[in-house]
């Protein structure tokens, strides 16, 4: 049994061109949210940024958002990203798929 379960929520799907693919809130085992993720495809494959605060103080800054005790972070982060690469997959392949049925039969096999 996995040991967090991670839902996407808010799942929105970028438009725009660029590595940005999409963004969504990550609910932890029903008990903590992390608003406003980012999910891209950057140039060693796809991974989350997590959102920050940065507060100005006497050494010059910090993020605002940190967690208050060591969370088992390869643990949790590989399963969030699983968790967007398979929100990312449910809402990309009937847009591909839609896009493969509009082409001529002559479009699908000159690629």
């Amino acid at each position: 049994m996995p040991k967090w379960n991670i839902i996407v929520e808010n799942y929105r799907p970028n438009t725009k061109p660029g590595s940005l693919l999409s963004y969504g809130d990550i609910n932890i085992n029903q008990k903590i949210i992390i608003m406003g993720c980012r999910f891209f495809d950057g140039a060693n494959g796809k991974f989350v940024s997590y959102p920050s605060k940065r507060v100005e103080n006497k050494e010059g800054g910090k993020d605002a958002y940190y967690p208050h005790a060591k969370i088992p972070d390869e643990d949790l982060r590989s399963e969030i990203l699983a968790a967007f690469k398979n929100e990312f997959e449910k809402h990309e392949s009937p847009q591909q798929q839609s896009t493969e049925q509009s082409k001529e039969p002559s479009e699908v096999w000159d690629e």
